[in-house]
Formats: structure tokens, sequence, C-alpha cells
């Protein structure tokens, strides 16, 4: 990819532009493995004397949070 095009901005650009497809796709597939993964702790968690908005919350915040987290580091 580098060698199709001298100028070095197009083939950063090029990149970036895949790179915006590819992570959010990436993010949603490992969303959704986590959430297929702990549907019986999500159960458990809510025969426990704690409110569901409790719980789904603080599951929403992890999601976010580990999503958000990689993008915050560069």
């Amino acid at each position: 990819m580098y060698q199709l095009d001298t100028d070095t901005s197009k083939v950063i650009l090029s990149l970036l532009s895949i790179l915006l497809l590819i992570v959010p796709l990436i993010s949603a597939v490992f969303t959704t493995i986590h959430f297929y993964n702990s549907y019986e702790f999500t159960e458990l968690m809510l025969a426990q004397p704690l409110r569901r908005e409790t719980v789904f919350l603080a599951q929403y915040i992890a999601v976010a949070s580990s999503c958000v987290w990689p993008s915050l580091s560069e």
C-alpha cells in the first residue's frame, strides 16, 4: 500500500479510513461475545437484592469504558 502512491498523506488517510471502519466492527463483536458469555452471571446478579438498573448500568459502564479506554491512550 505504501508503494502504490508517493504521497504519504494519501496513504495515511486511506489507512485511517480503514481503521475507522474496522475498529467499531471489532468492538461490536467483542461486546456481543461478552454479553453472550456473561448471561448466567447476569441472571445470578439479577437474583440478588439489587436493582436491575444498577446491574445493567454497571455492565454498560464496564463495556463502554473498555471500548473507550484504548482510544484515549493514543
